[in-house]
C-alpha cells in the first residue's frame, strides 16, 4: 500500500479497491480490440492476495491500465482546483473575468455597506429627486437626491479612493445606485437577519409570539410578527429580545390559501358518473338531463363559493390565527415550542369562540396567552371615562403645565 498509494482497504468487502477509478471512471473502457469490463478494483474487490505485485501482479497490471492512469489524473486535478479555487482553468484562461469579478465585488460591497449604515441609522434610502438622470459625478449635480446617493457623493468629496475609482469607472449598468439594487440588498439583508434571529432562536427552543393587525396609509391590512425569547450566546443568557420580523399582508395571503385550497378541492367534471343510454328515446333524454342537472349544480356551487370568497372582506379571528400559524410555518417554528401567544385585547383575538388567540392554541397547544400589558393599558383607557379619574388627570396636568412650562418658576424651583 506504500508502492500503490491509489489502493484502499474496504472493511466491508473484505478487499481491497482503487481509490480513483470508481469515481472518474464509469461502464467499459474501449480498448484496441474490444471493450474492456470495469470488474476487478472497480466494481468488484480485490480478494485474491495471492499474486498481487511482480510484473503480472494484479497491482501492477491496473496500474497500468490506461483508464486508471487517466482517472488518478483527473483527480488529482479535481484535489488542485478544489484546494486552490483560484486557480481554476476559467479563471486562469480568462484573466480579464477574475479581475471583473473583483472589481464588482468591491462595487457591491460599497452600496452595501452604504445600505447597512443607514437602515443602521434609521434612515430613509431614497429622496423625491432621486430619479435624475444626471450621474453622482457631475459637478452639476446640486439637488438632494436621497440619503443613499448623497453619502456616496459626501464619500467621494472626503477622499474615499474605492468610491472615487466606482463612480468614476462605473458605467451606467454597474453603478448599483437604482432602487431597484437598494431594494435586492435590503431583501437580502433582511433576510440574513431574519436567519440569525432563528438560529437564536433554536439554541433556547422555546419561544413567544407577538401579532397584531391593523390597516396602513396604503389601506392594506398588515399583520406584524414578532418573536420573543432568551438570547443565549456562548452558553450565556444574554437577556430577553422582542425581535420584529416582517409584516405580513393579511389578506393576500388568506386569499392565496383559499385559492389553493379551492385547486385541490375542485371537482372534474370530465369525471362526473357516466349514465348508460338505452336506445330509447324517453329515457336517452331523461338521462342527459340528469348529467346537465348535475353539471349545473357543480357549477352553481362553484360560483358560489367564489362569490363568497370575493365578497368576504372580514379578518375574523380564525383567519388571523391561519395567517400567524402559517407564518410560524414559514420560519419553520415548531409550534409545539411555542410557550405563548400575545395580542391586544379587541374581541377579535380574545373571543373563546372564534377568537385568533384560541385559534393559534389548537395548533400551538402549550402557547398561553400572557400580554399584561395590553390588559393594563386597556384598563387605563377604560379608567379614563369614569369623572373623578378624568378630574384627576386633568388636576395633575394643569399642576405639571404651571411649574414647568414658565421659564421663571421652572428656573426657581
Amino acid at each position: 500500500m506504500q508502492k500503490y498509494e491509489w489502493v484502499v482497504l474496504s472493511k466491508k468487502d473484505r478487499g481491497l479497491y482503487c481509490k480513483y477509478c470508481p469515481l472518474c471512471t464509469v461502464g467499459n473502457v474501449a480498448g484496441h480490440t474490444k471493450a474492456t469490463p470495469l470488474r476487478t478494483l472497480v466494481l468488484e474487490p480485490l480478494k485474491k492476495f495471492a499474486k498481487l505485485t511482480g510484473k503480472d501482479g494484479a497491482l501492477e497490471v491496473h496500474s497500468q491500465n490506461h483508464y486508471h492512469i487517466e482517472a488518478v489524473e483527473a483527480a488529482q486535478d479535481f484535489l488542485r482546483t478544489f484546494q486552490n479555487p483560484e486557480k481554476n482553468v476559467a479563471n486562469q484562461v480568462d484573466s480579464q473575468r477574475a479581475r471583473q469579478v473583483k472589481e464588482n465585488c468591491e462595487r457591491l460591497e460599497i452600496a452595501y455597506q452604504n445600505v447597512v449604515w443607514l437602515g443602521r441609522q434609521n434612515w430613509a434610502l431614497r429622496g423625491h429627486r432621486e430619479g435624475s438622470k444626471k450621474t453622482l459625478d457631475d459637478p452639476e449635480t446640486f439637488q438632494n437626491e436621497g440619503n443613499f446617493r448623497e453619502l456616496l457623493k459626501f464619500q467621494k468629496s472626503c477622499g474615499d479612493e474605492a468610491v472615487k475609482n466606482h463612480l468614476a469607472t462605473a458605467t451606467p449598468r454597474n453603478m448599483l445606485t437604482s432602487d431597484i439594487v437598494q431594494k435586492d440588498l435590503i431583501d437580502c439583508i433582511g433576510k440574513d437577519i431574519i436567519e440569525q434571529i432563528l438560529e437564536r432562536i433554536a439554541k433556547c427552543k422555546f419561544y413567544c409570539v407577538l401579532f397584531d393587525e391593523t390597516t396602513d396609509i396604503s389601506h392594506i391590512s398588515q399583520l406584524s410578527f414578532a418573536l420573543r425569547y432568551v438570547h443565549i450566546e456562548n452558553e450565556e443568557i444574554k437577556g430577553i429580545r422582542e425581535d420584529f420580523i416582517y409584516f405580513v399582508d393579511a389578506r393576500e395571503k388568506i386569499a392565496k390559501k383559499n385559492k389553493t385550497a379551492n385547486a385541490e378541492e375542485e371537482p372534474d367534471q370530465d369525471a362526473l358518473p357516466n349514465v348508460n343510454v338505452d336506445s330509447d328515446d324517453a329515457d336517452s333524454e331523461s338521462a342527459e338531463e340528469n348529467v346537465t342537472d348535475k353539471r349545473v349544480t357543480v357549477d352553481s356551487a362553484n360560483a358560489t363559493e367564489t362569490e363568497e370568497g370575493d365578497c368576504e372582506d372580514k379578518l375574523a379571528g380564525e383567519k388571523l390565527a391561519s395567517v400567524v400559524v402559517a407564518t410560524m410555518e414559514d420560519c419553520k417554528l415548531n409550534p409545539k415550542h411555542c410557550v405563548a401567544n400575545d395580542a391586544d385585547g379587541c374581541i377579535v383575538n380574545t373571543s373563546e369562540d372564534k377568537g385568533a388567540i384560541p385559534g393559534i392554541q389548537e395548533t400551538a397547544v402549550n402557547a398561553d396567552r400572557n400580554c399584561l400589558n395590553h390588559c393594563l393599558n386597556l384598563s387605563l383607557t377604560k379608567s379614563s371615562t369614569v369623572p373623578a379619574v378624568r378630574k384627576a388627570m386633568a388636576l395633575m396636568k394643569e399642576t405639571g403645565s404651571f411649574f414647568f412650562e414658565a421659564r421663571q418658576r421652572n428656573t426657581d424651583a
